[in-house]
């Protein structure tokens, strides 16, 4: 299955943003990946850079901040497959 984004809590009742970030990196799934969190703090922030992060937006994101998010990765999607499809 292809995405172009992920949009993901950090908090979620079977673990949290950072586990689920660490499995798509595991399975080498290349897609932009953004953490809304109302608890980011400097740690979190560093691990979640450490693991190629997009974007984390602290709650409460306004609507047009998180709109705007997803549209610039969805565009950064778009140029990493239209990119590996001309390197292919």
């Amino acid at each position: 299955t292809n995405y172009d984004v992920i949009v993901s809590d950090y908090n979620m009742n079977n673990g949290n943003g950072l586990f689920l970030l660490e499995k798509l990196n595991e399975s080498k799934m290349e897609v932009p990946f953004i953490l809304v969190s109302g608890h980011a703090n400097t740690k979190i922030a560093i691990q979640f850079a450490n693991l190629h992060v997009f974007k984390i937006l602290e709650k409460p994101a306004s609507p047009l901040e998180l709109i705007s998010s997803v549209q610039e990765a969805v565009k950064f999607s778009y140029n990493l497959k239209l990119n590996k499809k001309h390197i292919v």
